[in-house]
């Protein structure tokens, strides 16, 4: 039997290196830190521990300068952007006023063209102007000649006959409101009796029916 002893191994010295753990939120997947192209970390490979810290930390730093470099050139791009829409912006907006304040209809003196057509009207109004004749046909039928002759001064009365019979009126059944006593069984006790008798006898005894 072999007798194999503990290594020794001093208290700073490490043994293990840490097991590998897949980080689903992982701020370095996130798209707006992805820089250049994306390549799948294999999280099978062992490393020791205190040279994974020291990577980790050296990344964190480079990852924290580069993000805040991109982010005041971003912001500087997206100033300089704006600014230059919002200068066309104003140049578009000045020359369209000028183009509004150099207008025709501003310039002119319209009020002199309104007295001028004023009165020019005012001395045309002694023309009359006679209204045109209504349409009328100049070749018309031969019995229009005689239809210009034909007018009506008074209403022809004609004598009407007033008929005055009234419509018949079909006479209506009266209701008879007794009819339920005939199936009562007050007012029918024979008929009755007579059912129940013959009932009984199709039941039990032949001998006694009778025929009505």
């Amino acid at each position: 039997m072999k007798e194999k002893t503990f290594p020794l191994i001093s208290d700073d010295e490490v043994m293990l290196s840490e097991m590998p753990r897949m980080n689903l939120y992982d701020e370095s997947d996130l798209i707006s830190n992805i820089n250049g192209d994306y390549v799948d970390k294999n999280y099978l490979e062992w490393e020791p521990i205190v040279k994974k810290i020291a990577d980790s930390q050296v990344k964190e730093g480079q990852a924290k300068s580069y993000q805040a470099t991109s982010a005041v050139q971003s912001v500087k791009a997206k100033k300089s952007a704006s600014k230059s829409y919002a200068e066309l912006a104003r140049e578009e907006a000045r020359a369209d006023l000028k183009k509004k304040r150099s207008a025709a209809y501003l310039t002119s003196d319209f009020t002199a063209k309104k007295r001028s057509y004023l009165a020019v009207t005012n001395g045309n109004t002694a023309i009359s102007h006679q209204p045109t004749a209504f349409f009328q046909k100049e070749n018309g039928s031969e019995l229009a000649k005689y239809s210009r002759n034909l007018k009506q001064d008074h209403y022809i009365l004609a004598d009407i006959k007033v008929n005055t019979s009234l419509p018949k009126e079909s006479p209506k059944k009266s209701k008879n409101n007794y009819d339920f006593l005939k199936t009562s069984q007050i007012y029918n006790k024979k008929e009755l009796q007579s059912q129940r008798e013959r009932r009984i006898a199709q039941e039990l005894n032949l001998t006694r029916l009778e025929e009505k």
